[in-house]
């Protein structure tokens, strides 16, 4: 960096294209070993294998965890936007035969469920946590 300084003090005296060229060269050298460093750095801060625990105070350490409520104001009406999101897509029963692969706890295949609307009320209403989700509403919303 010193060296890279030094070039670029040069450069701005001589106005010549050589020392110009020399202290871009420098420049990005150390331009790109900062870069290396850095993401040595994160790689190591955020590796999957820690524990969750030194994870996440790695995370918030580095200033990486945000508000999830910082979404600014939705303008749209949650149930327009469950409307539209719900008109989408086509629901078809399950073949008859998908229920009997899902009765085994080791099988390796996955299939969906279809559920009720009764049943995802009684699972949300089920939820002790007050928390916001991403959207910033609650489940009391």
């Amino acid at each position: 960096m010193r060296e890279r300084d030094r070039a670029g003090v040069i450069s701005r005296r001589s106005h010549l294209d050589e020392d110009r060229r020399a202290f871009n060269i420098l420049r990005n050298n150390v331009v790109s070993m900062i870069r290396v460093a850095k993401d040595s750095y994160y790689q190591s801060q955020l590796n999957p294998s820690l524990n969750s625990r030194a994870l996440w105070r790695n995370v918030s350490r580095l200033g990486l965890k945000g508000a999830n409520n910082d979404l600014g104001h939705c303008s749209q009406d949650p149930d327009s936007l469950n409307s539209f999101f719900c008109s989408a897509v086509t629901v078809s029963a399950p073949p008859s035969d998908t229920y009997p692969h899902c009765t085994t706890a080791h099988s390796r295949e996955f299939n969906f469920v279809g559920v009720t609307p009764d049943q995802v009320i009684s699972a949300v209403a089920g939820i002790k946590s007050s928390a916001v989700g991403v959207d910033g509403f609650s489940r009391f919303y």
